[in-house]
């Protein structure tokens, strides 16, 4: 089974929402590591609710769709 899911966003572009780890997710938002980890830090409280912990390297399904639900599609 594919755990792959899409999200459609207003302006046609369909991003998927899939494991991606915290380097994959830096260069799709085009930022370093540490603003990945500042923009985390902020909605600490809703990524540690998925489980999130600081120093996992792969963010899970779950902890995707979460930032594209913060910060907008990549």
């Amino acid at each position: 089974m594919n755990n792959v899911s899409q999200v459609n966003f207003p302006d046609e572009v369909v991003a998927k929402i899939q494991v991606y780890s915290k380097k994959q997710l830096c260069i799709l938002y085009k930022v370093t590591k540490n603003t990945l980890c500042a923009w985390i830090n902020r909605s600490r409280s809703q990524f540690d609710a998925t489980g999130y912990t600081k120093h996992q390297k792969l963010l899970t399904i779950k902890q995707v769709n979460l930032c594209f639900q913060i910060w907008g599609e990549p």
